[in-house]
């Protein structure tokens, strides 16, 4: 025990028992366990808990031994009493209310704890006078009404130890009592311990020197030690480097020392805690990563809880109360579906996926809004009890909705969470603990009521979700041998070795930002924080001392990229630390990653299981092509990616109009000679008519009402302007044969099982000079080229497949073309391909071509060859050769979008330089 532990020991022993008051809850309640530790130490295993409190906690406690008359504003009314105020002022339209509420709410706790400004010695500027036309306000309401704000806590409390009639003018203006000796006794304790205090507030010296002068010890306790500890700083690329870097260290360190207490301190916390989370966990714990490991506590206790509104469980109840009758954005819908919750007991709940296909349904068919009622009757047949819940929030929602108080309204939404189920059984560690606290916020939205008596729903909606940002909310963590935390916050903590993350010249000292409410001069005057450069660098120095000797052994640390083109430098505190010998920056994959530096180690799978599915649409051989992986996960497992919800009309529907438009028009023209007599006018009039057609086909219902005017427009416009295109660029003698026509082709698979057979529909097919020419429409923004065809494993099969059906079908008559139909906009068609007999300029004659993988030998030879490549892949996949090899490395890897069943992805460069263009789904 060293002899700054054993000083807080006999301090928490002492008779009589002193109060101990820190800077923060997170420092009291590790006192209260490391106490508990060197006592467990001892053998004394029963003890008195000691009274270790925040400051304003003990300012509060002494308040309220004088059972005062006033109301204490909880900080959310006061932040709504300041908005009222600055809402109904005549510049609150241009303001955001909020943010100058909380900036208000800030300036009021600093004159309160450091002085009034003399305002009319002060050069006042238009955002301070509005201030004080607003403090005139607040303060006259608060005396009307009997409020208190915390802020003034700290005054009320010194009046306490300072028996003393009020005198006029008093800077106390909503003291109206007398204090007498008995509060004094009642207040000062008989001895006071302060630790952890860096900065002494002139609030804290006034009630300190109060208390001295009532009879009270003061007492200022440092565990740190007296000699500084040696220091030595690094620099890393990124601060993902640097988190999982110094993971690794602590990993390594702790098992060689089980019982070393280690420290990582960040100078920025908000910066790093995200990161440092994840990469712990993957370091410290790797189990805790895998499925069904979501409770299992962490081994680090991490500061700065997350806000109360992003616990999955809360995030959930705050989405159903924004559940309407009609018009629920896919967003919110697709969130409440996809949501674990109600919690059932089953540890398969069939609801959850019977909820998820409905989610995918919608996603497929890019539903912008959906009612409640027809989302009931979608849920319905594998969710019941979820659709009973809708049925019955329904009802809820049918009811009188009119503004009323905010416990009233609290109380709506309680009831409108029952109906749903909400939020089910099994909760347990941080679910449980944020629904405690989720009660607590209903509580707060009520205690609005002194405020804003009355609210309307959207308003107490949106209070309560703030109310859930404010609150941080976790549960107590049992890792407490390494704790991470902000800089300030490791204020009178001992460790073994102490980790100081962002170490930068930006981050320490921080940037200044003083209030825009209060005087500037004034500020800086009073050394106010992140007021005065100054006042700055001279606190920066006095933290960076103290963690100099928190700790037998600190390292500094560092980032050099700050994101975008931001380079960061070391801080000066720490600058000369820099070894010479230790390389500028480090770079550092997770333990699991793949480690080769060269060419991409694809990862086989360990058995090879034959193929369950042996027939299929083209993605089937399109993906085993480009990865076998692929197909595993798309084929075998069904793992789909989630479609990103797009503008209406869809993608998919906008490329399916074009198709069905041009189907309907182009058996109306037949050949390139009667499309070559054909004026723009009477195309214009096909173009109507093909627009109209694939509008009331049932690829046309997709689109909303709303839309179909100005889809009908754009679809005339595509349609009119790529016939157009071809009447003047497409040279041969062509015919039109057959449009949206279902093929199979077959590959034998050489495990004496059934064939492998692959069903496709070709967009079109023309007859040229006798042979077929056929031809894809390709609506989006990829680039295609005829080389994709060509190699072992061609960039994109589809074309080769439908070649290989169609000869299959008419082995009689001939393929001799293939052809991309890119019609994008009517200023981007192009006609890209092969074929026997020119087609159009640019469209590819026979003959070698750039970037092809062999010399083209006309299409007899060019068949035979995508014939063998194609059952060649069929028999692949037939035998489960499920290898992860994507085909080009980091851009297949990129546009797979199923990397979380395979993390081959993160040991790949950022870009191979050969594919840039994702590949376009068939």
């Amino acid at each position: 025990m060293s002899g700054a532990e054993e000083a807080l020991l006999l301090c928490a022993d002492a008779r009589p028992a002193p109060v101990i008051v820190v800077r923060t809850q997170r420092l009291a309640r590790l006192l209260r366990f490391r106490i508990a530790e060197l006592r467990e130490s001892q053998g004394r295993t029963v003890a008195e808990t000691p009274d270790i409190l925040t400051i304003d906690h003990w300012v509060q406690r002494a308040w309220e031994t004088a059972l005062p008359g006033e109301l204490l504003l909880s900080e959310a009314a006061e932040l709504a009493a300041w908005e009222g105020i600055i809402a109904a002022d005549e510049i609150g339209q241009v303001l955001d209310v909020g943010a100058v509420a909380s900036e208000c709410a800030a300036a009021w706790k600093l004159i309160h704890r450091w002085s009034e400004p003399d305002w009319e010695r002060e050069a006042l500027t238009a955002e301070s006078e509005s201030f004080l036309r607003w403090r005139t306000i607040f303060e006259r309401n608060a005396r009307a009404r009997r409020w208190i704000t915390t802020a003034e806590l700290p005054a009320r409390v010194l009046t306490m130890l300072q028996p003393a009639r009020k005198v006029e003018g008093s800077s106390l203006p909503l003291f109206e009592r007398v204090a007498t000796t008995d509060d004094s006794a009642r207040v000062a304790p008989a001895r006071m311990e302060f630790v952890g205090f860096e900065r002494i507030e002139p609030y804290v010296q006034r009630l300190r020197d109060a208390l001295e002068r009532a009879g009270t010890i003061i007492v200022d306790h440092d565990l740190a030690d007296r000699v500084p500890a040696a220091a030595s700083l690094r620099a890393f690329a990124t601060v993902q480097d640097e988190a999982r870097s110094i993971a690794r260290e602590i990993s390594e360190h702790l098992a060689t020392e089980p019982a070393a207490r280690i420290g990582v301190l960040a100078t920025d916390l908000t910066r790093y805690r995200d990161i440092v989370e994840v990469t712990f966990l993957e370091e410290l714990d790797p189990a805790a990563l895998l499925p069904g490991q979501e409770l299992r506590p962490r081994p680090f206790d991490l500061a700065g809880a997350p806000s109360l509104a992003e616990h999955c469980v809360i995030s959930h109840a705050l989405d159903l109360l924004e559940l309407e009758l009609e018009g629920n954005p896919r967003s919110l819908v697709s969130r409440v579906l996809l949501a674990p919750y109600p919690r059932s007991g089953d540890e398969c709940d069939e609801e959850l996926e019977a909820r998820s296909m409905t989610e995918a349904a919608l996603r497929r068919r890019n539903v912008a809004r959906i009612d409640l009622s027809e989302l009931s009757r979608r849920v319905s047949v594998g969710a019941p009890k979820f659709a009973g819940g809708l049925r019955a929030l329904s009802e809820q929602l049918g009811k009188a909705r009119d503004a009323a108080a905010p416990s009233v309204v609290a109380k709506r939404f309680v009831h409108r969470l029952r109906a749903m189920g909400w939020p089910g059984r099994r909760l347990q560690g941080d679910e449980a603990v944020a629904f405690a606290r989720w009660r607590d916020a209903l509580g707060d939205l009520a205690a609005l009521e002194v405020v804003e008596p009355v609210m309307t729903e959207t308003h107490a909606r949106r209070r309560l979700r703030e109310l859930c940002m404010a609150a941080r909310v976790q549960s107590p963590s049992a890792g407490l041998q390494v704790q991470v935390m902000g800089l300030l916050d490791g204020a009178g903590l001992r460790f073994d070795r102490i980790y100081v993350l962002g170490m930068d010249s930006v981050s320490f000292p921080g940037s200044l930002r003083p209030n825009a409410l209060l005087p500037p001069r004034w500020q800086r005057e009073h050394r106010l924080p992140l007021a005065s450069a100054e006042a700055e660098l001279e606190f920066a120095g006095a933290v960076w001392n103290r963690v100099l000797r928190s700790a037998a052994e600190v390292r500094a640390s560092y980032s050099v990229s700050a994101g975008s083109d931001e380079t960061r430098s070391a801080s000066s505190f720490v600058a000369a630390l820099a070894d010479a010998d230790e390389p500028a920056l480090r770079s550092h994959l997770p333990w699991f990653a793949v480690q080769a530096e060269g060419a991409l180690e694809p990862r086989p799978v360990e058995t090879a299981v034959p193929a369950l599915v042996r027939s299929g649409a083209t993605t089937m051989l399109v993906a085993h092509s480009r990865c076998p992986f692929q197909s595993l996960a798309a084929i075998r497992l069904g793992a789909d990616a989630l479609e990103a919800e797009q503008s209406q009309p869809a993608n998919n529907t906008r490329g399916e109009l074009v198709h069905a438009a041009l189907a309907s028009v182009l058996p109306r023209i037949g050949s390139r000679s009667a499309l070559a007599v054909t004026t723009d006018r009477a195309i214009a009039e096909l173009a109507v008519e093909g627009a109209a057609a694939a509008l009331a086909s049932e690829k046309g219902s997709a689109v909303p009402e709303t839309l179909r005017d100005a889809t009908r427009a754009w679809l005339q416009g595509l349609v009119s302007a790529w016939l157009i295109y071809e009447r003047e660029n497409r040279d041969a003698d062509w015919s039109f044969e057959a449009a949206e026509q279902r093929f199979v082709a077959s590959f034998e698979a050489g495990d004496d099982g059934d064939p492998i057979q692959v069903t496709c529909i070709v967009d079109r097919m023309d007859m040229v000079d006798g042979g077929r020419v056929l031809i894809d429409y390709k609506t989006g923004t990829a680039a295609h080229r005829a080389s994709e065809w060509s190699g072992a494993r061609p960039d994109d099969a589809q074309l080769p497949i439908y070649a290989v059906a169609v000869a299959q079908r008419y082995p009689d008559v001939p393929v001799t073309g293939l052809a991309f139909a890119r019609i994008q906009t009517r200023e981007k068609l192009e006609l890209i391909g092969r074929c026997d007999t020119a087609q159009a300029r640019g469209f590819g004659p026979p003959g070698p071509r750039s970037g092809d993988h062999a010399e083209w030998n006309g299409w007899d030879e060019a068949l035979a060859r995508m014939t063998a490549t194609l059952g060649s892949l069929a028999a692949s996949f037939a035998r489960g050769d499920f290898a992860v090899d994507p085909l080009h490395e980091a851009a297949t890897c990129r546009n797979c979008r199923r990397q979380r069943l395979c993390r081959v992805f993160e040991g790949v460069a950022a870009d191979d330089g050969d594919e840039t263009e994702a590949i376009e789904e068939s």
